[in-house]
């Protein structure tokens, strides 16, 4: 079986705390987060259309991405997601929603992973 994705890198920063954490995250602190978003799909024709060639133009995943950057960029994400605890879990979690019920055509979401640190990230993928 052949597996056709294309990923996109973002980046945004917020902050936020996990108050019935027990380490130092209780604590409001911030971080410089990076986003992966991968889209699975068939290539388009070769046939002459601006996609040709393409899952999805590269180009489409920054316009989806840039209301999400403008809703998270430098926010508390504890006034975003006010009824869960703003862990990267459910933030990859709401970027995944969010791009799934965005893509174009026969698109699939393959999965998106949010980096926290350097050294730690949390997934969401379609299986």
């Amino acid at each position: 079986m052949i597996r056709r994705s294309i990923t996109k890198t973002f980046k945004f920063s917020a902050g936020h705390f996990l108050p019935n954490h027990n380490g130092k995250c209780k604590g409001q602190h911030g971080h410089n987060y990076v986003v992966e978003v991968s889209v699975k799909g068939p290539l388009h024709s070769i046939d002459g259309s601006t996609e040709e060639g393409m899952i999805l133009d590269f180009g489409v995943l920054k316009t989806l991405w840039k209301p999400l950057y403008d809703y998270l960029d430098h926010k508390n994400l504890n006034d975003i997601f006010a009824n869960v605890p703003p862990t990267a879990e459910y933030v990859a979690n709401y970027i995944f929603t969010q791009f799934e019920e965005t893509l174009p055509g026969d698109r699939k979401l393959n999965y998106v992973k949010v980096w926290e640190t350097d050294d730690s990230s949390a997934t969401i993928e379609n299986v």
